[in-house]
């Protein structure tokens, strides 16, 4: 049966590969064209989804050029040559081949089509599109920049390192992609800010029975448990050195030993790590490897926080919204919520909305609002009926600056706001502060 679903050109002049290669290829609507003479010509009337091309061909002086018109028909163009030179392949991408291969009687072009067209062609760019409008919700072109790559690079043999803060979604991203990319591997998840550093060695290499009080019986690591697939390391800014320098082993011999036991375990796994700490801080402070870092970070993705990308704030409240109550906010509470800075992101995001459920009729007003959002606080420390009268920023400031430091950028604050409620009548601003002019007109506090 032939698979229509994909139109196929090859250009290649040898005979033996044009045989081995049509019947790879044999299930496919597939076109072999032995020079590059009628090529736009081809093109034009053809709507080829890859083209597979052969820079050394006898009746065509410059192969490259072939390059450019198939990139141009919109096709996913795979350059298969004897040719290895590095400026031959420097040019092959510059006109914008998206994939280079030394020919061999060994190349099996179904595997290059899975391995490159399904995973960055235009199938799985529709896929990663549905992917940010159904499951990782933004508009925000750095971000989706960011995904795409992470999306990507999922299929390389390279670990994979998420940053950014609390709350934005690692957990969440890295199950997300996996179940897309790799769905029928295991994706095993330890996050290790739950454990001591003792118990999180167990719960990685597990252990045998005996091995330590309360080993009742043997029990898999989670290393064992992602043998072909994929180990995601939440937190790992958390671990010990000493534990990192038996993971750093672990990741360069692919192969452990549990707890208790002397049998050598294999374990092939891709790695995957998240943290919301710098780990540059880190290695500075001689709290994390260097040399593990670079074993991690392989490939590093950056996710930026909601007070960088606010215009994904309401695309994220209707997403949480979808199946529920609909709710309206009038524009000062819509701009409100905007403006606030979301410390705790798409997590603090979530459980604001599903308050919002509880609690509202449907119509949300400005004074509906927590008082953290209007008072543009932290959560925990906003509170209508909080007797305190600093914020946790302002105790922070002066644990850090002096409590003189904090007076005098707090008396050049409330100076400022008095004048621009008298509007900008000296006298009217002491009285309203009820201060002398010596105290209102010097620099400072003394």
């Amino acid at each position: 049966m032939r698979n229509q679903a994909l139109k196929i050109l090859i250009i290649e002049d040898d005979p033996v590969y044009q045989e081995i290669f049509r019947d790879q290829l044999s299930t496919y609507d597939l076109t072999v064209l032995s020079h590059g003479k009628n090529l736009k010509q081809v093109l034009k009337m053809n709507q080829f989804q890859i083209c597979f091309i052969d820079l050394s061909l006898e009746e065509e002086a410059d192969g490259l050029k072939l390059i450019k018109s198939c990139v141009e028909s919109g096709a996913y163009t795979v350059v298969l040559t004897n040719y290895e030179d590095e400026e031959i392949i420097d040019q092959a991408y510059e006109l914008g081949c998206h994939a280079y291969y030394t020919k061999d009687l060994k190349n099996n072009l179904v595997n290059i089509i899975k391995e490159s067209f399904f995973h960055t062609g235009k199938e799985q760019a529709s896929k990663f599109e549905s992917y940010i409008r159904d499951q990782y919700i933004t508009k925000n072109p750095l971000l989706i920049k960011e995904l795409s790559y992470f999306y990507n690079a999922y299929s390389l043999d390279k670990a994979i390192l998420i940053t950014g803060p609390t709350g934005v979604g690692k957990t969440h991203l890295a199950k997300s992609i996996h179940d897309l990319v790799s769905p029928l591997r295991p994706f095993v998840h330890l996050n290790c800010a739950e454990f001591s550093p003792t118990l999180l060695e167990s719960q990685l290499f597990g252990h045998t029975k005996g091995a330590f009080t309360g080993a009742s019986s043997d029990a898999k690591g989670k290393l064992a448990l992602a043998h072909n697939g994929t180990l995601f390391l939440d937190e790992v800014g958390t671990m010990s050195t000493d534990l990192q320098s038996k993971l750093l082993k672990v990741i360069e011999d692919k192969s452990f030993y549990a707890l208790g036991s002397d049998k050598q375990v294999k374990s092939d796994f891709k790695l995957v790590c998240a943290t919301c700490d710098n780990l540059g801080e880190l290695i500075f402070k001689g709290k994390f490897r260097p040399d593990l870092y670079y074993r991690i970070a392989g490939i590093n993705i950056a996710i930026s926080s909601l007070s960088e990308r606010r215009d994904d704030i309401f695309e994220l409240i209707n997403h949480f919204l979808k199946d529920k109550k609909k709710l309206s906010f009038e524009k000062e509470a819509k701009d409100k919520i905007t403006e606030y800075f979301w410390p705790g992101n798409i997590r603090q995001l979530k459980n604001f909305v599903d308050n919002l459920l509880l609690s509202s009729k449907g119509r949300v007003r400005y004074q509906d609002l927590p008082a953290y959002i209007l008072q543009g606080e932290y959560e925990y420390e906003a509170s209508e009926h909080s007797h305190q009268m600093l914020t946790q920023k302002q105790k922070e400031f002066i644990l850090s600056h002096g409590w003189k430091s904090f007076l005098s950028l707090a008396k050049e604050e409330i100076k400022e706001e008095a004048l621009k409620s008298t509007e900008g009548n000296s006298t009217l601003a002491i009285k309203k502060l009820k201060v002398s002019n010596t105290w209102f007109y010097t620099k400072g506090e003394k």
